[in-house]
């Protein structure tokens, strides 16, 4: 209870993030193998094949590559989804396709910097750099230090503009282990 009252309680997530959430590695692959052209009919047909073999889900996960750029991250950091023409040429609707069927998009994010991130001026102060005083390999993404408030907010803000008002309703977080 003392616990509680000083850092406040557990967050209790939705029940629909209990259920079974699907996932593969990068919808980028295997077009041939499953007769579509985009990385956005691919998530499709897989909604559309656990419809039909009436397996639940209440998420499909996008693993990265999803969104657009290259560096050590690639597919993460410019906070959108791949617009090219063979990734999600219409995220929203996708979005909008997997709500009708009672099942949510959720996707990969990370606190490593990578991308626009790198030049965004209000994520340089929490950069793990040497340029902000840590010492170390911080790898090609260097960790961000989302204990400031402020890189924290920009953080939760481009996830908001970028994904979360396109649909998406939750995150797989990771690469906070490294360096």
């Amino acid at each position: 209870a003392r616990y509680n009252q000083l850092a406040g309680g557990s967050l209790m997530p939705p029940l629909w993030a209990f259920d079974p959430i699907w996932w593969r590695d990068d919808h980028h692959a295997d077009f041939a193998a499953n007769a579509v052209t985009t990385a956005q009919a691919l998530v499709k047909k897989g909604a559309d094949n656990l419809r039909r073999h009436q397996l639940h889900g209440s998420a499909i996960w996008l693993d990265r590559p999803y969104g657009s750029g290259g560096g050590g991250l690639g597919g993460w950091g410019n906070f959108d989804v791949d617009p090219g023409p063979t990734g999600f040429p219409k995220p929203d609707e996708m979005a909008a396709d997997l709500a009708k069927r009672n099942m949510y998009l959720i996707g990969w994010i990370a606190n490593r910097a990578n991308n626009s991130m790198l030049t965004d001026p209000r994520f340089a102060p929490g950069i793990f750099n040497a340029a902000n005083g840590f010492e170390g390999n911080f790898t090609t993404t260097p960790g961000l230090d989302l204990r400031k408030p402020d890189v924290f907010a920009h953080f939760k803000d481009r996830l908001g503009d970028g994904y979360v008002k396109r649909g998406m309703r939750g995150f797989k977080i990771d690469r906070g282990e490294q360096g």
